[in-house]
């Protein structure tokens, strides 16, 4: 008996070995801007006004708090 439980473990580890993780995204389609410059512009000068408030603004239009709170500050410097 043990003999038989012995076999099913190690099939069990081979197979496993054997199921390889493969990646299902294609490099490069990553989405990195979901905004305009536009629209970035007009959430930063009605921030700038007080008529809004910066996380209703980032809500709304989907941004990151980050990248919009960087921007607004001048600390983003790569783009």
């Amino acid at each position: 008996m043990r003999r038989g439980v012995t076999l099913i473990t190690t099939a069990r580890r081979i197979w496993s070995l054997l199921m390889v993780q493969t990646c299902n995204k294609i490099p490069g389609t990553r989405n990195y801007k979901n905004y305009t410059k536009t629209q970035f512009e007009e959430d930063v000068q009605t921030i700038a006004d007080m008529q809004l408030i910066m996380r209703t603004a980032v809500r709304e239009h989907k941004i990151s708090f980050g990248t919009f709170y960087n921007k607004f500050y001048g600390r983003h410097t790569y783009t």
